[in-house]
């Protein structure tokens, strides 16, 4: 169902649903697996934000006080150690923001020596082919981009985990594609 109430159209365009498969279905068949998502808080604040008026609230504003959080990247470098320390790898690391992918994957993951590719669209596409054959070859344990690059349209069975480094939750259908992301089943 839309959330527009215009999923009729939907209906015009392509007929009725023939068949409806439900996720359960899916991760018991094995076709995806079970994505498992662990919310770790941090010290962050926006009042500004949550308190605000809809109309008020400015998204891009957010995001850049939390790519600038020193605090909080710490806590999100301290997570991708965790990840890595598990061999819970490759791994993707999601962000709104180049810079902040940039910063991430050339300085701060490799001084913790995470073997960290970049991957970008645009202009970064010399640097996502990299990054890919890094991760393919098992070179790379991380791979950190935007969701432009790396939420929607990338099918690399092999990454076993992935941490959303700035929010997507109120868009659950994206929040969901991002899943997409980890949860392709992948031989042994």
């Amino acid at each position: 169902k839309q959330p527009d109430a215009l999923d009729f159209l939907t209906s015009d365009m392509f007929g009725p649903v023939i068949c409806e498969v439900s996720r359960e279905q899916l991760e018991g068949d094995g076709s995806v697996l079970p994505v498992t998502v662990r919310l770790v808080p941090t010290r962050h604040r926006a009042d500004w934000y949550r308190d605000g008026e809809p109309a008020e609230r400015d998204f891009t504003r957010l995001v850049a006080g939390m790519v600038d959080d020193e605090a909080r990247n710490e806590l999100l470098r301290g997570v991708v150690l965790e990840l890595v320390s598990a061999g819970q790898v490759p791994a993707f690391v999601f962000t709104h923001r180049r810079e902040h992918a940039e910063r991430l994957a050339d300085a701060e993951l490799p001084a913790l020596g995470v073997p960290t590719g970049l991957m970008l669209g645009g202009d970064g596409a010399t640097r996502f082919a990299e990054a890919l054959d890094m991760l393919e070859r098992g070179t790379a344990k991380v791979a950190v981009g935007t969701f432009n690059a790396l939420g929607r349209g990338i099918d690399l069975p092999m990454v076993r985990a992935g941490v959303i480094a700035t929010p997507i939750g109120q868009n659950r259908q994206f929040f969901n594609q991002v899943c997409g992301r980890i949860c392709r089943p992948t031989p042994g």
